[in-house]
């Protein structure tokens, strides 16, 4: 987190949270995360045919510990991976947050699960 930019009293804040423990049984596959990231530049998105939909949420509250990040992150984030895909496309829920969420929701837009 801190190689993220997070500041400590939000690190404390993490650890405080109901998500810390169950994240912490994936902490051991952070460096391979870290490497597979390292290795990927932007210009290799663009390598990518498979057909892809890049999801985003807006109008809701970022989270706990999210509340330092500019509103537009995350949608910024995506208007960015979509522009690097030759195949992609995108799609903003309104209403939801831009971090999925712990549940899948019985009903999403018009769409019957």
């Amino acid at each position: 987190m801190v190689f993220c930019g997070s500041g400590d009293e939000t690190i404390q804040e993490a650890r405080q949270s109901e998500f810390w423990q169950p994240l912490t049984r994936l902490a051991h596959t952070l460096a391979y995360d870290a490497a597979c990231l390292d290795a990927l530049q932007p210009g290799d998105l663009s390598k990518i045919m498979q057909h892809v939909l890049v999801l985003t949420g807006e109008g809701a509250n970022l989270g706990d510990g999210m509340e330092e990040m500019e509103p537009d992150f995350f949608s910024k984030s995506a208007e960015k991976v979509i522009s690097l895909l030759p195949n992609a496309a995108g799609m903003t829920i309104n209403g939801s947050p831009p971090v999925p969420a712990r549940r899948i929701p019985r009903r999403c837009g018009n769409n019957q699960r």
